[in-house]
């Protein structure tokens, strides 16, 4: 399992590495996969509603994007 998520963190790196500008990318990676994991969690515990989802992450993907 270790393997697998040390590859999923490589392409998700990769996908970020764009928007570095500059920035440490593998602490930039963290922050992204942190809020990625956070929404989900949040959203599957139910203590952000998910109607809203789309729209929160549309604004986090702007953000790191933008």
């Amino acid at each position: 399992m270790r393997v697998v998520a040390i590859e999923g963190f490589d392409e998700l790196a990769e996908a970020v590495r764009p928007h570095a500008r500059g920035d440490d990318l593998g602490l930039l990676t963290e922050t992204y996969w942190a809020a990625l994991h956070g929404l989900v969690t949040l959203t599957r515990g139910g203590r952000l509603p998910r109607e809203q989802h789309d729209r929160r992450l549309a604004l986090l993907l702007a953000r790191f994007t933008g």
